[in-house]
């Protein structure tokens, strides 16, 4: 603007004294051709240096480096804005005096530069831009809406539908009427002394049928359907859960039992005498699980259904399967990626009708992976049964999703309330370890267990008004879990869980203060349904707290989501 008044003030004295020295107007230029050459070769020596740093940013660079090169390309503009000035104030200089009569030869021999006004440049680093590639020259865009896209629709509906079968083993039954001994189990009465007994009573029942609940590697809940002479119909049943992978190796030691009553109308005798004769306490009948059932897993596929009904003999062409021979049965398993990884989407209603920074969208994957589906000899208690890896996501608001600091002092600040790492964090990975399940007995409709948890968060922290960067935490704990059943499909599930939060070791920001570590007391209840026919379909409702368990510290937050389950892993088994 200077410059510009100056011209102006320039061609004013001109006019108003009239004539113009030839000497005036080649000073004049090559004032300015000084001037130019200075400014070109800063520009010059400022891009050369911009250009250097911009070959050095990578996505891996820091966040000090990205603004370096943000502060470099700022002296380039201001070089180049100098340059530009000078060179159309020098065109203009030329122009008039060019129009008072002054030679333009001897105009251009003191300005003789050629120059193309330039465009501001960029001085922010180009976005990495991210790609997913699945292959065949499939390729989506990071940004694109997975939800409304159609060439992502496709590909993930592609992938995760893949028909991939697995063939697990085999279940054989006995012969539709096939002679079934069992036995009765005594015990003498005697003051603090009862010795059990055992006796084979050389009768027989007859197999009509067997159905079977398989959950997370075990049957627990057998169901045994016989009969006597008399065609009249008995149940035996499982009293606590048998390892499916073990089953062809221990049933001969697990046993399906029945309460004491009349079978063909007799009497209970022992030693040809009845049982009432006796002080003898007549306890209970049973068979052996391996005279009714055998499963043997195929080589080099020991995985187990992880929920799923088997109801033997089945029926063919109106006919049952083993009518006329011991029937065996091929298991197949559904093991595309939908039946094996389970994918959840929420949506906090505290967050759409409040302020709460708890995510309006939250996406949640998991898979559940067995260590020790096997259950301690003749009790439904399981020891590391599973571990689950899980990775979450929140789409959290710009306006509440940075973590709020104070200061401490004049250089110094941190993070004003420590729960905010949590509330505010936009993803969460982990793994969660069973630790123990156990279960009264069978017909109890909640088991409960006790769970470890590991999980490393990360949130934005706010460097300045407009840059942020990745804080990091990590916490280890655990918990108490109990599962009630209303029906097979639905249920709540309760867990309460207590979690230390450390940051120190995974933070080094200039200016900021690591809080210490604290403990945090979480209590969580879900509700969830799901159709009979399409596990896939499930629904849920889930409430959350969270409390700082500091000493002398009241911070809380809660959330309340409704979520949606669109990929879910219950395997469908062709029989």
């Amino acid at each position: 603007m200077r410059n510009l008044l100056s011209f102006l003030m320039l061609f004013l004295g001109i006019s108003a004294f009239g004539q113009i020295p030839t000497d005036k107007a080649l000073n004049d230029l090559k004032k300015l051709n000084t001037d130019f050459i200075s400014f070109k070769q800063k520009f010059e020596n400022e891009t050369l240096k911009f250009n250097s740093l911009k070959d050095q940013i990578t996505p891996k660079s820091t966040q000090a480096e990205r603004e370096a090169l943000t502060a470099q390309g700022d002296l380039v503009n201001k070089a180049q804005e100098d340059l530009d000035r000078t060179y159309k104030i020098a065109e203009a200089t030329k122009i008039f005096y060019e129009d008072k009569k002054v030679s333009k030869k001897d105009l251009d021999e003191n300005f003789s530069h050629q120059h193309t006004i330039n465009t501001i440049i960029n001085t922010t680093p180009e976005p990495v831009k991210t790609f997913f590639f699945f292959g065949d020259k499939k390729v989506i865009d990071e940004k694109d809406d997975i939800f409304k896209n159609k060439t992502v629709s496709a590909i993930f509906d592609e992938i995760l539908n893949t028909n991939i079968e697995s063939y697990l083993g085999d279940f054989s039954i006995p012969k539709k009427g096939a002679k079934i001994e069992y036995e009765q189990v005594t015990r003498e009465k005697k003051f603090l002394n009862l010795k059990k007994s055992d006796y084979k009573t050389n009768q027989y029942l007859y197999f009509k049928a067997i159905k079977m609940h398989a959950f997370e590697g075990s049957l627990v809940d057998i169901r045994l359907f016989v009969t006597d002479d008399n065609n009249n119909e008995y149940v035996f049943q499982n009293k606590v859960a048998t390892s499916l992978l073990k089953l062809s190796r221990l049933s001969h030691n697990d046993f399906l039992y029945l309460k004491p009553i009349k079978i063909n109308g007799k009497d209970i005798e022992v030693d040809g005498k009845k049982i009432e004769e006796k002080k003898i306490k007549f306890k209970f009948y049973r068979i052996k699980l391996s005279d009714v059932l055998d499963y043997t897993p195929n080589a080099g596929n020991n995985y187990v259904p992880e929920d799923e009904v088997f109801d033997f003999p089945l029926i063919k062409n109106d006919t049952l399967t083993n009518e006329n021979a011991p029937a065996k049965y091929k298991v197949i398993s559904d093991s595309s990626l939908q039946n094996t990884v389970e994918l959840r989407t929420y949506t906090d209603f505290l967050a759409l009708f409040g302020n709460a920074p708890n995510g309006i969208v939250q996406l949640e994957g998991k898979a559940d992976f067995f260590v020790s589906p096997f259950s301690i000899p003749h009790t439904n208690l399981f020891l590391f049964k599973k571990i689950t890896p899980f990775v979450a996501f929140s789409k959290i608001e710009s306006d509440v999703r940075n973590l709020t600091l104070e200061s401490v002092n004049a250089t110094t600040s941190k993070i004003k309330q420590p729960l905010e790492i949590l509330e505010k964090s936009y993803l969460r990975m982990g793994l969660n370890l069973n630790v123990l399940t156990y279960k009264f007995t069978k017909e109890f409709p909640f088991d409960i267990g006790i769970f470890g948890t590991a999980r490393y968060l990360i949130a934005d922290l706010p460097i300045t008004e407009s840059t942020a960067v990745n804080y990091k935490s990590i916490g280890l704990g655990g918990g108490l879990a109990f599962e009630f059943k209303r029906f097979n499909n639905f249920g709540l599930i309760c867990r309460t869980e207590w979690t230390n939060y450390d940051t120190k070791g995974l933070n080094t920001i200039a200016g900021i203060e690591n809080p210490s570590h604290f403990v945090v007391f979480k209590n969580e209840a879900e509700v969830y349904y799901s159709p009979y026919d399409n596990k896939k379909q499930s629904i849920f409702l889930r409430f959350r707290s969270f409390n700082d368990a500091t000493p002398n510290i009241d911070d809380a937050f809660y959330q309340l989501q409704f979520g949606y389950r669109f990929s879910i892993g219950t395997n469908k088994l062709k029989q």
